[in-house]
């Protein structure tokens, strides 16, 4: 009996905790603004997607996914931006960015 209490303490500690893991929602916010180090910081250049996306053209911003649905545009409390291009880059809500390929 003993040398099965640890196989079932552990089904149970996997049960439980998955029974209680919060489903992790994305948003998708599409860049609509100019293609300027400036214009990327702004969130009302960015427009909420309800489907999927694409991104054609090089190296310019598509979209942004973030982990908080904010509503209409994106919130870019505490996210950073990258020198030189203005890409989001981390912090906040902020997971990462789509770019033209």
């Amino acid at each position: 009996m003993k040398k099965y209490l640890l196989g079932v303490s552990a089904i149970v500690l996997a049960v439980g905790f998955t029974a209680f893991t919060a489903k992790k929602d994305v948003t998708l916010y599409r860049y609509d603004g100019l293609q300027s180090e400036n214009e990327r910081k702004i969130a009302t250049n960015y427009t909420k997607m309800t489907s999927n996306i694409f991104c054609l053209g090089a190296g310019n911003e598509c979209a942004v996914v973030m982990s908080f649905d904010n509503g209409d545009h994106p919130d870019f409390t505490n996210v950073t931006f990258q020198d030189g291009t203005g890409f989001p880059k981390g912090g906040g809500a902020f997971l990462f960015n789509l770019q033209k390929n």
